[in-house]
């Protein structure tokens, strides 16, 4: 018994088709590509905000537990976050792991030091404390006991996106460039994400943040003004 196969053999492909067939896949990878990193860095600006609403909404129970007294950037012996967490208001945060107090976006990204965090008001100096009550926010001086009273909580920027010396900074300023210190970084594609006084956060371009007052900052290059 005799038994016929008939096959059909199909052309392959032609160099010009193939090569066609790869520039077509590049050119859809390198639009791919951007929208998956803005994506990506998106995401990461909202879990910013959450750890900064988180983190204000800490301070604002120790101030209230406090007689209104905010916990201040650093008093000689601990930082703000450290006196956060030795007063059970957050735990400590674990080296090398993801943590409410630092922002997932710029470096170090993870929890190093207690020195690139968040970063608090510090205005005129590290040495400031602030008291919050319904209607203003108190500034005091610890070394001159000096005390100002500034604008109510919902319009008072107090804890931000901070940055110096290439990392996230535990205070920030809001003094000219050629004083260095930690200021507001504008590093969500040009913004920053600010708590204010009462809890709140919002998403603050330059014209925003002038609007609250605050007129020096650095940019998302690492550039101060």
């Amino acid at each position: 018994m005799e038994l016929n196969f008939n096959c059909r053999v199909c052309p392959g492909f032609t160099l010009t088709e193939m090569l066609v067939a790869v520039s077509l896949v590049a050119m859809l990878f390198s639009l791919l590509v951007p929208a998956l990193g803005k994506a990506r860095d998106k995401a990461r600006q909202i879990v910013c905000m959450s750890n900064l609403r988180q983190v204000s909404l800490g301070i604002l129970n120790y101030a209230q537990d406090n007689e209104g007294w905010a916990p201040p950037a650093w008093d000689g012996t601990t930082f703000w976050e450290a006196r956060l967490v030795q007063c059970k208001y957050f735990a400590m945060p674990s080296m090398g792991k993801s943590s409410v107090f630092v922002c997932p976006s710029v470096y170090p990204k993870t929890f190093v030091a207690l020195t690139s965090t968040y970063g608090i008001r510090a205005d005129p100096t590290c040495f400031t404390v602030h008291k919050i009550i319904d209607s203003q926010v108190l500034e005091l001086a610890l070394l001159s006991g000096a005390a100002r009273s500034r604008e109510e909580p919902s319009s008072y920027p107090l804890l931000a996106d901070s940055f110096y010396v290439n990392s996230q900074y535990y205070t920030w300023r809001n003094i000219a460039p050629q004083f260095a210190d930690g200021k507001i970084h504008l590093r969500h594609f040009g913004t920053a994400n600010v708590a204010f006084a009462d809890g709140h956060v919002e998403c603050c371009n330059v014209e925003k943040l002038a609007g609250f007052g605050v007129t020096h900052y650095t940019d998302e290059n690492g550039v101060a003004y």
